[in-house]
């Protein structure tokens, strides 16, 4: 099963198959990513007709603007294995190195440390698959710079 067939089943299994359901569509200037897709949203369209989408951007965006005393510590946690990742990468960094040594050594670091999330380390586009060499070498100068200036 993929993702999208576990949530219509998990939706079901549930009894929300007829419901309104709030989904995060548009933008938020909290944060960049996360929203469905067009084709995620229809098939969740197809594969629950009777349900009733609603945009709940600006009610999610409400409800976690606040941060309960264990989300902040799971940042915590988090942000420690990112920094423990730069960390690693940056001892791990020599002249030669290809981009994607460097964006493995970070996430398998963070795996290591118990992430399942690599996406800030390795970012997207062209991250971790050079791509675009130029900016293999502008993501490598900022992350120099910004975590050790």
């Amino acid at each position: 099963m993929d993702l999208w067939e576990i949530t219509v089943a998990q939706v079901k299994s549930l009894g929300f198959e007829n419901s309104v359901i709030g989904l995060e569509m548009g933008y938020s200037p909290r944060v960049g990513a996360g929203y469905l897709f067009t084709t995620e949203y229809e098939y969740l369209k197809e594969h629950l007709p009777n349900a009733k989408f609603v945009d709940a951007l600006d009610l999610m965006d409400e409800v976690t603007f606040v941060k309960e005393s264990e989300e902040v510590k799971l940042m915590r946690h988090a942000a420690a294995i990112a920094d423990a990742a730069q960390e690693r990468t940056r001892e791990a960094l020599y002249v030669g190195i290809s981009e994607p040594e460097i964006a493995g050594i970070g996430e398998m670091e963070m795996r290591r440390l118990g992430s399942e999330y690599h996406w800030p380390v390795t970012g997207s586009n062209g991250i971790a698959s050079c791509i675009d060499r130029a900016g293999c070498l502008k993501f490598l100068i900022c992350f120099i710079c910004f975590k050790w200036r």
